[in-house]
């Protein structure tokens, strides 16, 4: 597996490209950490519930749902991100 241009002129992969290969790995585990996140939000959501107060204002925590899909969607981008660049790699071989 020869890659990135040092190996192309020497003929032989360094440490740096070692790195590069293991790197993606180590990227991939972010995108289930932020599934879990934006889930473990919303179950926060569902199980905080709402209560109209006093002054009848209606108290939500609505913060949790933004949060919990900001996490998501970063989670699905990180995943394709992922995917795209294994994917890169392989057609460039």
């Amino acid at each position: 597996m020869k890659t990135g241009w040092s190996s192309a002129i020497t003929g032989t992969i360094n440490a740096t490209d070692k790195k590069n290969e293991r790197l993606m790995p180590r990227i991939a585990w972010v995108s289930p950490v932020l599934l879990a996140t934006g889930v473990a939000l919303w179950l926060g959501y569902a199980f905080q519930g709402s209560y109209v107060d006093a002054d009848g204002g209606l108290r939500e925590p609505f913060y949790l749902l933004a949060l919990g899909w900001f996490f998501v969607i970063a989670s699905g981008a990180v995943l394709a991100l992922v995917v795209g660049g294994v994917m890169f790699k392989r057609i460039r071989r």
